[in-house]
């Protein structure tokens, strides 16, 4: 089931990296840290250039969630409950706890869980699902010469944006945690000294401005983000046969998956997305954020009439779902300990 992927960021996204970021110098020499986002090197017009993307692993892993909650919904207002072992497996791969299966036993997971057949679980069931990352069709990229760099460049897509948060070392709050120890211990010196000038300045009738100014301790945020109205093109493939109600499957996961927000910062509007998924069947889901409400979506579903039966033969599978089909733990053979 081949399909091209096109995303519109409406607002800005920012997928962090995790493992790096940078320090700048801001207000009175304090240093910062900026967040830095996903990218991807791209060698154009002989430059390597840090293009900015949606990774392939990050999109995959929504829409693992995605199908998984499909299931999982379906399957507790049955009135089951679902255990811990068993949801992971489904939602997340389930880690390293598990060997290789025999043909017999991955044959038999894959006939009862749909999920664990397209996405693989562990190194138990290898999945059918291959994603490539969301590039974007336009990276805007800026060639520049520099006497000590020479010849390099840069994507105008990304931009970094600084704010301030009052009090958030104090109150232990999430963003206390982007200051190191040292950071912190010379803001605090500092405060202490301009408190003690404006003391020293009150004390003093002779003075008449007041020059020292007042600081309170502050948490100082800084991440990298890529701009809004950027379109993303990836593309989405399978290595083996989608059975008709693996193929159902993915289709209502793709539905869902538009009216998610891409990446991280959600608390600040990022991530909104405009969609069109168009499939080589000539199936189309097109999701469009309403004007007077972005975190609306305005979903168009057109299908052939193969995928709808695919659709219809996977809502009815779901209809019936058991214990037997998540309980997927029970099957498999655990790595030997």
């Amino acid at each position: 089931m081949n399909a091209v992927i096109k995303v519109k960021n409406i607002t800005p996204i920012t997928q962090i990296e995790g493992n790096t970021n940078e320090r700048i110098k801001f207000l009175d020499n304090l240093e910062v840290k900026i967040i830095t986002i996903k990218t991807l090197t791209k060698l154009i017009n002989g430059i390597p250039v840090d293009i900015p993307v949606y990774t392939a692993n990050g999109f995959r892993g929504l829409l693992r969630r995605e199908a998984s909650s499909i299931l999982v919904e379906k399957y507790i207002s049955k009135g089951h409950n679902i255990k811990a072992k068993d949801f992971h497996l489904m939602f997340a791969g389930g880690g390293n706890d598990y060997q290789s299966q025999s043909f017999e036993i991955e044959e038999k997971v894959r006939e009862l869980n749909p999920v664990i057949s397209i996405f693989g679980t562990s190194l138990a069931i290898e999945g059918k699902l291959i994603t490539t990352h969301l590039e974007p069709e336009n990276p805007l990229v800026v060639i520049r010469e520099d006497e000590e760099k020479g010849l390099y460049a840069y994507s105008n897509l990304i931009k970094k944006f600084i704010f301030t948060k009052k009090d958030d070392i104090l109150e232990r709050t999430e963003y206390g945690r982007f200051l190191t120890k040292e950071d912190i211990i010379a803001w605090e010196q500092e405060v202490e000294k301009s408190q003690e000038k404006r003391r020293k300045e009150r004390a003093d009738k002779d003075l008449v401005e007041k020059k020292t100014k007042k600081k309170a301790i502050q948490s100082i945020l800084g991440k990298y983000y890529i701009i809004p109205n950027t379109t993303f093109k990836g593309f989405m493939g399978t290595k083996y046969p989608l059975t008709d109600i693996e193929k159902g499957l993915l289709i209502k996961a793709l539905e869902r998956i538009v009216y998610n927000q891409l990446g991280s910062t959600k608390n600040l509007g990022f991530g909104i997305c405009d969609y069109e998924i168009g499939f080589a069947s000539g199936s189309k889901i097109i999701a469009k954020s309403k004007d007077n409400n972005l975190f609306e979506k305005d979903v168009n579903l057109i299908l052939s009439d193969d995928d709808e039966g695919y659709v219809k033969a996977f809502e009815s599978w779901l209809e019936n779902i058991g214990p037997e089909n998540i309980e997927i733990s029970k099957i498999l053979v655990e790595k030997e300990k």
